[in-house]
């Protein structure tokens, strides 16, 4: 298994660490306080309906959190299926309006609290008025949610013109608590307000029989609506206000570590300038360094030997015959016709030893070269013609 660079060692070691603050982090952090006022199921603050929410799940009904658009309620079993709509948004009302008057007509049950719910339910919402003068509300007629008694609202409804098909259920006076409205095969159920059913009423024992008398019985299913409260199913609101959200920006910053740290090690490449193989030192460097890699010294030197024995051949008319009687002979015949004495020049002329070492055979090469040029200066002074013949 190949091992692991000292770069990514410490990027994972800042991963593990960054891991590890993040999980203690959560585990000693206290919880925050939560103030806000959206009655969501998420909330878990006073004005949030969380406690419902779980109270339902434990008396047998279904509870889901509902995070999709009103369009995909035809893909439910209306006439089993009972939707809680608490404050949703001004912007989010138009659009799921129809789509929910839709479900209810199917055989659907809508528990509605506050004034915005009503606007989406009811067909002359604009002759509602809200106000805000706190009484405990009086039972009118016969249905569940009027069978409960010393309920108390902060808020009640209060209509320019009552619409037929609505039945008051808890009234204050002229104004209205709870009411009942048939719609097709359904029934909506409207409150004035949430605050019987959030986390702080629902503690009361009216409150909670009022919730319950204003759905279906047990074993339905009922669907919280978390859309209209503009909460998204998606994979950012999940993680939302959870430590995944600075695992991910630790994670963003690590990553962008990184790309700096590479961009600045890594720059644009560029080819080398080649030198042309046509140089002629640049041959010799090569041919030198195939030598010295090669151990092949002697090479070298019969190399010399070579061009030093062809110069005599050639340009001062010795024979190959004398050649062949070996390097004294040769180096008496070049003392007598050209007067020329070099007491090394029988041993530089002997065949090189084997695997000789590079230095000596370079002293060896050079000093061959040194008597080739010694022999031409002599054979140019007596033969000046062979100089220009040479030239030519």
């Amino acid at each position: 298994m190949k091992a692991l660079s000292r770069e990514a060692k410490l990027i994972t070691g800042c991963l593990l660490g960054a891991a590890v603050l993040i999980v203690i982090t959560a585990l000693i952090t206290p919880p925050p306080i939560v103030r806000s006022e959206v009655p969501t199921s998420f909330n878990t603050g006073e004005k949030g309906i969380k406690a419902a929410f779980l109270a339902l799940s434990r008396m047998g009904y279904q509870t889901e959190r509902w995070e999709k658009p009103a369009s995909f309620l035809e893909q439910v079993d209306a006439e089993h299926t009972a939707l809680v709509i608490t404050a949703p948004q001004a912007n989010l009302i138009a659009n799921e309006q129809v789509d929910v008057k839709n479900f209810v007509r199917r055989g659907g049950w809508v528990l509605a609290a506050g004034s915005r719910a009503a606007t989406m339910l009811l067909p002359d919402a604009t002759g509602l008025e809200i106000d805000d003068k706190p009484c405990n509300a009086v039972q009118e007629g016969f249905s569940a949610p009027a069978s409960v008694q010393h309920l108390h609202f902060e808020h009640t409804f209060l209509w320019k013109s009552l619409p037929d098909d609505v039945e008051f259920a808890q009234s204050c006076g002229d104004h209205a608590a709870v009411v009942l409205i048939p719609m097709g095969k359904g029934t909506v159920v409207l409150w004035s307000e949430s605050a019987p059913m959030n986390n702080a009423g629902v503690k009361k024992d009216e409150n909670l029989a009022l919730l319950l008398a204003s759905l279906p019985p047990p074993h339905t299913r009922v669907l919280f609506d978390e859309y209209l409260h503009g909460v998204r199913d998606d994979l950012w609101t999940r993680t939302g206000g959870t430590p995944v959200v600075a695992l991910e920006l630790q994670l963003g910053l690590i990553a962008a570590a990184i790309l700096f740290t590479f961009t600045r090690r890594h720059p644009a490449l560029r080819e080398l300038v080649a030198t042309p193989r046509t140089s002629p030192l640049e041959f010799s460097h090569s041919m030198g360094s195939v030598y010295h890699r090669g151990g092949a010294g002697e090479a070298a030197v019969a190399e010399a030997q070579h061009r030093l024995l062809e110069f005599l051949v050639q340009q001062c008319g010795i024979s190959r015959q004398l050649l062949e009687a070996g390097p004294v002979a040769l180096a008496e015949a070049l003392a007598g016709r050209f007067n020329y004495t070099n007491t090394q020049l029988a041993a530089l002329l002997e065949p090189p030893a084997d695997r000789i070492k590079p230095a000596a055979a370079l002293r060896q090469v050079r000093a061959l070269h040194r008597a080739q040029a010694e022999i031409a200066q002599i054979v140019n002074k007596l033969h000046p013609t062979a100089e220009n013949d040479s030239r030519d």
